[in-house]
């Protein structure tokens, strides 16, 4: 539980750093921001909703437009731009399939939908596959939120209005597919 939390914390806080306003800060040792750059953001529409780690790279993801995933270096420099669903939501870095899971943002393919972008093993994407859908009390066209425990092998979302996190498996299947939901987690004193 503690690892999901921390994963779930840091998956946040990138988040954050990506999307709040588009701002890259340095900070000293105490978090006051000494310095500010303005970087172009790479989603025309200004709405970035997900980021991942992949040990070498970041990924972005773009909620309404066509190219809606980003490959960004630690230095922030775009190195690969990608057209998945023209829409995606929280994505969320899964080191056994070697591949990143993306929630729904404005695609094509609806709400609730999931998708697995393969990567090789110079962590370029190789490949996506619609991985199925999750329905269980999705009450938001946009996933803001999505987590991926190694541990346990589940995959956990959330959306922008609401203050349950749904928990569900993975389908053990050749290739990466949501399975059975498992739970809800209510946060309290939210």
């Amino acid at each position: 539980m503690k690892q999901m939390t921390i994963s779930i914390c840091l998956a946040v806080a990138l988040a954050l750093a990506l999307l709040l306003p588009q701002l890259s800060m340095t900070y000293t040792t105490t978090q006051h921001v000494i310095r500010q750059d303005e970087i172009r953001p790479p989603c025309p529409s200004g709405i970035g909703t997900g980021s991942a780690f992949d040990g070498t790279n970041l990924w972005y993801s773009c909620s309404a437009h066509s190219t809606d995933l980003y490959r960004v270096g630690i230095d922030g420099v775009v190195t690969h731009s990608y057209r998945i669903d023209g829409g995606l939501g929280a994505l969320a870095y899964d080191p056994t399939r070697n591949g990143i899971w993306a929630g729904w943002g404005n695609g094509t393919a609806g709400t609730g939908v999931v998708w697995f972008i393969s990567l090789d093993a110079g962590k370029h994407l190789v490949g996506a596959s619609l991985a199925g859908r999750v329905s269980e009390g999705i009450p938001c066209d946009l996933n803001d939120g999505l987590a991926y425990s190694e541990q346990t092998g589940n995959l956990y979302f959330s959306t922008a209005c609401s203050r349950t996190i749904h928990r569900y498996a993975v389908a053990p299947s050749s290739s990466p597919a949501v399975g059975a939901h498992l739970q809800d987690i209510l946060l309290a004193g939210y």
